[in-house]
């Protein structure tokens, strides 16, 4: 790496095992017995568990991000197989560290995408899911901040600095993305151990009792799946036109409130989980015709006092980064209470 670049470089070594157990589950299976049936559909669905992430961690690996004096330089593709055109440091709005991640506010996203449609929409999707334009992916071992902050600051002439998000005042233009840095990794967690029963069917021991213990573990997993995966799909968002939500559906959004609607938003606990709880004016109203939404705001009031439940769990955000985005989105006519 030269001195006037910083190169946020993945590494491939150390998570090939993980993924060539995937990619091996299949063929030992299908080997195992002569069930030529379900054989083929748990070897394209641990080939797509195990192909994709490697693919584009060895894509990350071959164009890694880079910061330079000229500007950022990123994979045009999740893939990594050829880099877009610079960005300068200009068309930087903000940039801020997440964890295991850098997030990248442009100024103008359409114009630094150019022709270029698929990266226009790729960052589009990044903006409504996640708040950032970029996400750029920060491996441990560069996981410095000092020398991630030192290099933004020097690059961009002083411009610009490192934010830490969650801790650094919200600016007022820009959306909070309340999503779950964990669901990922509980959708693995769900989705590996549903398999290892119909490993057993594949192999050819089709038992109506194989199959019926498959089936009894597979179907919740499927339900659980789908509540997991409801803040990676539509993750709940604070806005300046007020909150857009995913209350009824597992993974799509279905309500939206302005905020002259919000008749009390308040901070607490939810079971063992913090959450934000929202107190709607006439809820049926805003409700209109779907059935299904208005009956489970009425169960959550029933339960909680609360039209919606906001989890915050997983998305690192406190109480107090969480109260600024209220004030700021809501242009100070709301306010987050604390609720113990």
């Amino acid at each position: 790496m030269r001195a006037d670049e910083l190169v946020l470089r993945t590494p491939v070594a150390g998570h090939l095992p993980f993924y060539l157990l995937i990619l091996g589950l299949p063929q030992f299976t299908g080997f195992m017995g002569d069930n030529d049936v379900f054989s083929p559909a748990l070897r394209v669905l641990c080939l797509a568990m195990g192909l994709f992430p490697a693919v584009v961690m060895i894509g990350q690996s071959r164009t890694p991000p880079r910061f330079s004096p000229r500007g950022l330089v990123v994979a045009a593709h999740p893939a990594g197989y050829r880099y877009h055109p610079t960005i300068p440091w200009d068309a930087v709005g903000r940039i801020w560290t997440n964890g295991p991640s850098i997030g990248v506010r442009l100024r103008d996203p359409d114009a630094v995408a150019g022709s270029d449609l698929a990266f226009r929409r790729r960052m589009h999707r990044s903006r409504s899911r996640r708040g950032a334009d970029l996400l750029l992916p920060l491996p441990a071992e560069t996981r410095n901040r000092p020398l991630v902050a030192d290099a933004v600051t020097r690059f961009s002439g002083g411009r610009l600095r490192l934010e830490r998000a969650y801790v650094d005042p919200v600016p007022g233009s820009y959306d909070v993305v309340i999503g779950d840095n964990r669901a990922f990794l509980f959708l693995l967690l769900i989705g590996m151990p549903t398999l290892v029963p119909w490993t057993f069917v594949y192999a050819g021991d089709a038992s109506p009792v194989a199959l019926a213990v498959a089936v009894l573990i597979a179907v919740p997993a499927v339900l659980l799946g789908l509540r997991v995966a409801g803040p990676l799909a539509a993750p709940n968002i604070i806005a300046p036109s007020g909150l857009r939500l995913r209350v009824a559906h597992p993974l799509a959004y279905d309500l939206t409130v302005p905020w002259p609607r919000v008749a009390r938003i308040w901070h607490s606990r939810h079971g063992r989980s913090p959450a934000v709880l929202v107190l709607l004016d006439n809820p049926d109203a805003i409700a209109g015709g779907n059935e299904r939404l208005r009956a489970r705001m009425r169960r959550n009031r029933a339960r909680t006092g609360a039209d919606v439940i906001i989890r915050t769990a997983g998305s690192n955000m406190d109480e107090a980064y969480l109260a600024t985005a209220v004030a700021h989105r809501s242009g100070g006519t709301r306010e987050l209470e604390h609720v113990a």
